[in-house]
């Protein structure tokens, strides 16, 4: 039974150690019979809570 896994990749580097995990994880993953996608944080446009002081 294959799954659906979703990275949640927080790094501010795409090409740094926590990229190179998730590549080979996803490789793994993926022959495995899964669905992978990976979200990389830091190029996204989210805001976390800023405590009211926002």
């Amino acid at each position: 039974m294959s799954k659906k896994i979703v990275i949640l990749n927080g790094s501010p580097r795409k090409a740094g150690n926590t990229a190179a995990l998730t590549a080979q994880f996803t490789k793994g993953a993926k022959e495995a019979g899964n669905t992978v996608t990976e979200f990389f944080l830091d190029g996204m446009d989210i805001h976390g809570c800023k405590g009211c002081f926002g």
